[in-house]
């Protein structure tokens, strides 16, 4: 999805982020923070896309969830900024 929607005209800020550990969460925590930002400031479109597990579906323990979409999903979907336009970096540092 962060893909095709960052090629968007419009679209401002566009990241992947996963929830399988603690940085990870924290990281998924500034980057929903920063995308609201960027919206109440006029700035153009965001769209955080965060992936997870379902161990129950996964028919998997949590930890083998944890395991298996770091692993498979992270590898096959990677993580970080798909579009970051310089006002939204500027307002990512600061500035």
């Amino acid at each position: 999805m962060a893909e095709l929607l960052g090629g968007l005209p419009g679209a401002a800020y566009v990241t992947r982020q996963a929830v399988l550990d603690v940085p990870g969460i924290r990281r998924a925590k500034k980057a929903i923070k920063l995308a609201f930002q960027t919206q109440l400031a006029g700035l153009g479109f965001s769209m955080v896309e965060i992936i997870s597990t379902c161990s129950t579906n996964w028919h998997l323990g949590v930890i083998e969830a944890l395991e298996w979409a770091k692993e498979y999903m992270v590898a096959y979907y990677p993580l970080g900024d798909t579009k970051i336009a310089d006002a939204v970096r500027a307002l990512k540092e600061g500035k």
